[in-house]
């Protein structure tokens, strides 16, 4: 029997259910969907701190939409804190950012090789963890990538049951398929050796009172 999950309103439509064991998969925020992804990662040395970078190109086929996600993250050791609250205790500067912009995203025959670029606005948000403080900055990147697939493509069947809030119980049923890649992605056309997966999954569901 299919497992019951119910997700809030607000949680259903951000999408949270995975994929077993395929953790660069899209997820499920619509009851029918037919969804196309790349998804890379790399790394950006800037004043000599680590920023560890994602770009996700996500093609629906179903909304008619295509979208290019930019998100890093960073963490910077400031030593001791001097002063208030946190005096005496190990200080860090934690740094995350996240954009979103739409793209033209272009994938090859069986998933081979995969293109988008876009400039992305997000916002940057710093926490200093001496004076508990957040800054909040809005920045905006010219991203690109290229990729090719590195690996024969494998595919991951799914079915569950899912409340996506409306109190309708549905029996979802789909398919992923997924192939790693590796590539060159460009932030404001400095170039970084990056890898990760070019995939393709679809789902549909049908109400079933026999989840409860």
């Amino acid at each position: 029997m299919p497992r019951c999950i119910a997700l809030g309103p607000t949680l259903a439509s951000i999408s949270l259910l995975v994929f077993a064991s395929v953790a660069s998969a899209n997820t499920f925020g619509a009851p029918n969907g037919n969804e196309t992804f790349a998804d890379l990662g790399f790394s950006q040395t800037v004043n000599g701190v680590s920023y560890s970078w994602d770009l996700r190109a996500d093609r629906d086929t179903v909304a008619g939409t295509s979208v290019l996600d930019a998100s890093y993250s960073a963490e910077i050791d400031d030593g001791i804190c001097r002063g208030g609250d946190q005096d005496g205790q190990p200080g860090f500067r934690s740094i995350s950012f996240f954009g979103e912009s739409s793209v033209r995203f272009i994938v090859g025959p069986k998933l081979g090789s995969a293109t988008a670029g876009a400039r992305v606005t997000g916002v940057e948000d710093t926490f200093d963890s001496c004076t508990n403080a957040d800054t909040v900055v809005t920045k905006t990147f010219a991203v690109r990538f290229a990729a090719h697939a590195t690996s024969g493509p494998t595919t991951f069947p799914e079915q569950q049951c899912i409340d996506f809030g409306d109190g309708v119980l549905m029996n979802l049923t789909g398919t992923t398929t997924i192939r790693d890649a590796a590539g060159v992605a460009l932030v404001n056309h400095r170039a970084f050796a990056a890898v990760g997966s070019i995939g393709h999954h679809q789902w549909s569901s049908v109400p079933d009172p026999s989840c409860v």
